[in-house]
């Protein structure tokens, strides 16, 4: 478990930190992670979940597979032998107009919370199978999905009709 927290003045020495992990996480343990950061930042942090959920509830209500939010970015993999791309692995970005982007860190658990990590996953599908289906130079790409998905007895007939739909070889 882990928790972060907005810097305290009451927090003096190693003693008062752990008060203070323990107020926030209970009974902690070795395992427990605790950040202390300036107070700016952590609005921030705060702010950026507020308006991930907000977000995420707009995008899955919406379930447009083209929703401009939702942003996918490439990193390439090269092969060495030919120097030539020869994949990709697709990076999700919800872009936010006057935050910015947010990186997964921030909403991938919000979505997996409120139950919108199906969506997001579909569409950052359904845009990777249309860039391979115009770009053939690039002949495979990975996407990550939640261990949530799965589990879900729909994700196998959804991922497959948005393969059928784009044209894409699932080799």
């Amino acid at each position: 478990r882990s928790v972060i927290l907005p810097w305290m003045d009451i927090i003096k020495d190693a003693d008062d930190f752990r008060f203070v992990i323990r107020q926030e996480l209970g009974q902690a343990d070795d395992n427990s992670l605790a950040e202390i950061i300036p107070n700016e930042q952590y609005r921030k942090l705060q702010e950026s979940r507020f308006v991930s959920r907000k977000i995420l509830h707009e995008i899955n209500d919406k379930k447009n597979m083209d929703d401009k939010h939702v942003q996918v970015f490439c990193q390439p993999i090269y092969s060495v032998k030919t120097g030539k791309v020869i994949s990709a692995e697709s990076l999700m970005r919800l872009y936010v107009p006057d935050y910015g982007y947010l990186f997964p860190q921030t909403f991938i658990p919000i979505a997996e919370e409120e139950n919108c990590i199906h969506t997001l996953s579909l569409i950052i599908f359904n845009k990777v199978c249309k860039y391979l289906s115009e770009a053939p130079a690039v002949e495979m790409m990975t996407v990550n999905f939640s261990v949530i998905e799965l589990s879900k007895r729909e994700f196998v007939t959804d991922i497959m009709q948005a393969v059928d739909r784009s044209h894409v070889d699932p080799k």
